[in-house]
């Protein structure tokens, strides 16, 4: 694998922890807008993905899902897709007034459904990556608990969502970043892949690109 060469027993520690700081710093900077981090996140996940030997990567959900793991997320997937539906229009439209600016999905041709899908798996899958993935296993590997390292992850991706406490005047906007953090960590610790966890949290946010015209 290129570039594998260049991490040795040694120094691999060192590497993967600058990456996984590196990684944390960049979600708390302001000035860091989302297509940049989303690149950043990338290639500092490559560099943490070569300091894992095969077998410490079911640690860090970093395997392919299997049938059992597909059949368990599925429904998770269409219920946050459903449920994000519902936040939007009934919860946050009414409360702004503007529920006529919902598009109504079921005019969306199923290739437009898909390619948001798609689009919005892209731009998750490094939030993913980055909490339900390399700093979910790096205290996994340290012998954290499950349910602390389940905890930790969400009150961290809650506090990267800072911008949700500044959203008035619906109480629920401030739940949110931690809830669907628990929701995306219970995906990640019951099927053991950031994958599964990605496509829940992308259907969620797809609910996003019908609510446009709604300034939040």
């Amino acid at each position: 694998m290129i570039g594998s060469q260049l991490i040795t027993d040694r120094n691999r520690a060192w590497v993967q922890a600058v990456a996984l700081i590196a990684m944390l710093l960049l979600v708390f900077l302001p000035s860091v807008g989302h297509t940049t981090w989303v690149l950043a996140t990338y290639a500092l996940s490559y560099i943490s993905f070569l300091t894992i030997p095969p077998e410490e990567r079911c640690l860090y959900n970093l395997r392919l899902p299997n049938k059992k793991d597909i059949k368990v997320a599925i429904p998770l997937a269409l219920l946050g897709f459903a449920m994000g539906f519902a936040i939007w229009y009934f919860l946050i439209g009414a409360t702004l007034k503007q529920p006529s600016n919902v598009v109504d999905i079921l005019t969306l041709p199923v290739q437009v459904v898909l390619a948001v899908a798609i689009v919005y798996f892209i731009h998750v899958l490094p939030q993913e990556i980055l909490y339900r993935g390399f700093f979910w296993g790096y205290l996994r590997k340290f012998k954290a608990s499950v349910l602390l390292t389940f905890c930790i992850q969400a009150i961290l991706e809650c506090g990267a969502e800072f911008h949700y406490f500044s959203r008035p005047p619906f109480a629920f906007a401030w739940i949110q970043p931690i809830l669907w953090a628990l929701v995306y960590g219970t995906v990640a610790w019951k099927t053991r892949s950031l994958w599964l966890s990605a496509l829940v949290h992308a259907c969620y946010n797809s609910m996003f690109v019908l609510f446009v015209d709604i300034n939040l």
